[in-house]
C-alpha cells in the first residue's frame, strides 16, 4: 500500500473516517477549519455512505483544497478499519483522529500539540508519545449533559495515571494526538473485541517504552445521540442472575487481560495489582 504524497510535508494529519454522516458532518469540518493552529491537513475517507455525506465532503474539499484531501480507495467495512486504513496511508509528524459528528473547540489542536511538546521535553522525541484531552458530553443539539467525559465515566481520578491504561481504554480516539513513532509501533492492526484502534495505539506505545499524558480541559463537544440505545433492560435480582453476573465479569476480565498481555507482555500479578488499585479510584455515581 502506497502512502499518500502531498506537495508539502504534513505536520499534523487529521484523519476523518465517514459513513452516513450528513447530519453533523459540515459542522465538524467547520470546527476543524476554525482551529487556532493551522499547521495541519485533514484527510477524509468515506466508507460507502448512502446519504449526502460524499457531496458534503466534496464541497468542502473544493472550497479548501489546501486543507482537505479526499482519499479514494475501497470501503473498509467499519469505522475501526477505516481509521486504521487512513493511518497506514498518510505520512506525517503527528496524527489525530476525528469523528464525523463532534465539534472541536478552536484551541483543540493548539493545546494538545502544546501538551505533546511538553512530553517531548520530559521524555524524548524518540519514543511513542500520546497526548489527549477531556471532552464535554453533549446531546445532538450540543446541550451539555456533563462538563467532563472523565467525570461522566467516573475515571477522573485514574485517567491521568499512566498505569491504568493497561486495564482499559479510558479516552476516545478523537481526543488523541500521537507522534509518528506511536503510529509506526501500532502497525499492523488486527481488530479485537477488547483492543479497538485507538486503544491499540496506546497499548503499543506503552509496550515500546512510550508515554500517555493528558490535559483536563475539555476540547471537544462529544455528541451522544438521543437514538443511541444502551443496555438491554432490567434483569431480575435472583441468586442465579447474581452468580451469572459475577461469572461474566470474571470471564470478561480474563479475556481482556489476555488481549492486553498479547501486546504489552504485562504479568498477571501486575494486572491484578493495578485492577485492585483502580477499584479505590473509580467514582461511584
Amino acid at each position: 500500500m502506497e502512502p499518500i504524497t502531498t506537495t508539502q510535508h504534513t505536520r499534523i494529519a487529521i484523519l476523518m473516517a465517514t459513513y452516513n454522516g450528513e447530519r453533523f458532518l459540515a459542522e465538524q469540518i467547520g470546527s476543524i477549519l476554525g482551529q487556532t493552529n493551522h499547521d495541519w491537513h485533514l484527510y477524509i475517507h468515506d466508507d460507502g455512505s448512502k446519504d449526502n455525506t460524499v457531496n458534503i465532503i466534496n464541497d468542502h474539499a473544493r472550497k479548501h483544497p489546501d486543507e482537505i484531501t479526499i482519499l479514494d480507495y475501497p470501503p473498509q467495512g467499519g469505522a475501526l478499519s477505516n481509521f486504521m486504513s487512513l493511518i497506514e496511508r498518510v505520512e506525517a509528524d503527528y496524527y489525530m483522529f476525528s469523528d464525523q459528528d463532534d465539534v472541536w473547540m478552536p484551541e483543540k489542536v493548539e493545546l494538545t500539540l502544546q501538551k505533546m511538546r511538553e512530553m517531548e521535553k520530559t521524555y524524548s522525541t524518540n519514543v511513542p508519545l500520546v497526548a489527549f484531552c477531556d471532552l464535554k458530553v453533549v446531546n445532538s443539539r450540543l446541550e451539555v449533559k456533563d462538563d467532563s467525559f472523565f467525570h461522566a465515566r467516573g475515571i477522573e481520578r485514574m485517567v491521568f495515571k499512566e498505569r491504568f491504561f493497561h486495564l482499559t481504554n479510558m479516552v476516545p480516539g478523537c481526543t488523541m494526538l500521537f507522534n509518528r513513532i506511536a503510529r509506526d509501533t501500532a502497525s499492523p492492526y488486527q481488530e479485537s473485541k477488547y483492543i479497538i484502534h485507538d486503544y491499540h495505539i496506546i497499548l503499543n506505545a506503552l509496550a515500546h517504552g512510550g508515554h500517555i499524558a493528558g490535559i483536563p480541559q475539555p476540547l471537544i463537544s462529544y455528541r451522544q445521540h438521543e437514538d443511541n440505545v444502551v443496555g438491554a433492560g432490567e434483569k431480575s435480582d435472583t441468586v442465579g442472575n447474581r452468580l451469572k453476573s459475577l461469572g461474566d465479569v470474571f470471564r470478561e476480565n480474563k479475556e481482556r487481560y489476555q488481549a492486553v498481555k498479547s501486546i504489552t507482555g504485562l504479568s498477571l500479578f501486575t494486572y491484578l495489582i493495578i485492577k485492585i488499585q483502580s477499584l479505590f479510584l473509580i467514582s461511584r455515581k
